[in-house]
């Protein structure tokens, strides 16, 4: 059996770590795996049952099967930076911020399928709505969206607001919605036409996410008087919702109507009740910033968050709000989690490795 401190070994070996020390708070049994260096955005492809890594420094996206945590590694572009899936076509698709491009990727292994998609200037994030096969890409100097067509990888570019930087998708209207963060504002986007409609939204509009059982969407103002713009994705009515101080991510449960927001510091959630639109502040670890969106499982209604610089994963009982703490590394950088296996996959940066928790 081996401790943590054996565990951070070369970052081309595919060793297993398995772990049960007892360690304080800890609730579950941990496995890691080694995933390369520096290893950031993670998420889960429920097609092909692999948990997908990326790897900013390398240019390296890390892809580990679920099943048996082999390891594979597989070029991508420079300083790839954010990924996200379409579940129905099993393709990733992978921002390269320095090259200007989007890898899309499909495969085991080293891949059975790659294409580089150019895109516009300094690419920040991307979103799917796999209802129609397109992908999202936020342009943030460019002040465009870059919509992919995910059967072609044809490329159309719609103007937005001023210095744009997050964008999330109702696949249930075909909308999207585009945070403008020097323009106060949020561009909606006709998923059939690409004709745009602003909303004014509160100053430093930042984060964003979509309830579509709802059809209500949730943006971040990241300002000191900080507080969330509620659209009404029927009228385009917006309401404000008053929060604290410099509110960073947000994540939705539709399942429960439930909306989490993380703050920068000091160690607080805010939990805002989407029917009556009340919002109330949790202390998970004091002195913590969440800087990471927060995971979901809607199955379990778990959310899963962790802190800038922690060691620790927090497992919120959506149901209680109560909070447990997982020991997974020093300073983790992402969260995802596969209901499929009923596992969480947490990034951990020192040792370059991947926390797989069993819930």
């Amino acid at each position: 059996m081996l401790d943590r401190k054996n565990c951070v070994t070369s970052i081309f070996s595919a060793i297993v770590c398995v772990l049960a020390l007892g360690i304080p708070n800890g609730i579950a049994q941990v496995t890691y795996v080694s995933v390369g260096v520096n290893p950031a955005a993670a998420t889960v492809n429920p097609v092909t049952n692999e948990v997908l890594v990326l790897n900013p420094f390398d240019g390296i996206l890390t892809v580990v099967d679920a099943t048996d945590r082999s390891v594979s590694r597989v070029n991508v572009g420079e300083q790839p930076a954010t990924i996200a899936m379409n579940p129905v076509t099993g393709y990733a698709y992978i921002i390269n911020s320095w090259s200007n491009t989007v890898t899309a990727y499909y495969g085991y292994g080293q891949g059975k399928k790659r294409a580089t998609i150019p895109v516009g200037d300094d690419p920040l994030a991307i979103a799917v709505n796999p209802a129609t096969n397109k992908i999202y890409v936020v342009n943030a100097l460019s002040d465009t969206v870059t919509v992919i067509d995910g059967a072609t990888n044809a490329t159309t570019t719609v103007p937005v607001g001023s210095r744009p930087v997050r964008v999330a998708v109702n696949a249930n209207t075909n909308r999207i919605y585009v945070t403008n963060v020097f323009a106060n504002t949020v561009t909606v986007i006709d998923g059939v036409t690409n004709l745009t409609t602003e909303i004014p939204a509160g100053p430093n509009p930042y984060s964003i996410a979509v309830n579509a059982v709802t059809n209500e969407i949730y943006v971040v103002n990241d300002d000191i008087a900080g507080s969330v713009t509620v659209i009404d994705g029927n009228t385009n009515a917006t309401s404000l919702i008053p929060l604290g101080p410099q509110p960073i991510v947000i994540a939705v449960n539709p399942v429960t109507n439930t909306i989490y927001v993380g703050y920068d510091g000091p160690g607080r959630i805010a939990i805002i009740d989407g029917a009556s639109k009340s919002a109330t502040d949790l202390t998970i670890a004091p002195g913590l910033a969440f800087y990471n969106t927060p995971a979901i499982d809607e199955t379990t209604n778990t959310i899963y968050l962790i802190g800038l610089l922690s060691e620790d994963l927090a497992i919120l009982d959506g149901a209680t709000n109560h909070v447990t703490f997982q020991h997974v590394g020093v300073n983790p950088t992402s969260v995802a989690v596969n209901p499929l296996l009923n596992e969480v996959y947490v990034t951990v940066d020192r040792g370059g490795l991947l926390a797989i928790v069993d819930q």
